[in-house]
């Protein structure tokens, strides 16, 4: 078995890597899609579901969580709160 280093997995594939990229770049891109999606569309069935589920913010106002409403995703909370 061979060990690669994470910085190597995440370099760009000109560089030698295998250009997989920031994960969590990656998933804080998503839940900002997913957010803002969750306020524009407001009579699609998946939100009913969501809303059902986690509230009527999709789960955005829970402060359960470590830092949750800290960083970027805090910020983000704060931007498309504007929206609602």
């Amino acid at each position: 078995m061979v060990w690669i280093s994470w910085k190597n997995i995440m370099a760009n594939r000109d560089f030698g890597g295998l250009g997989v990229g920031s994960i969590r770049s990656k998933n804080l891109s998503l839940l900002g899609k997913w957010r803002w999606r969750f306020l524009m569309e407001k009579e699609a069935i998946w939100r009913k579901v969501i809303s059902k589920f986690h509230g009527v913010d999709g789960g955005f106002s829970n402060t359960t969580g470590p830092g949750l409403k800290k960083g970027v995703l805090g910020l983000l909370i704060a931007v498309t709160s504007d929206f609602e």
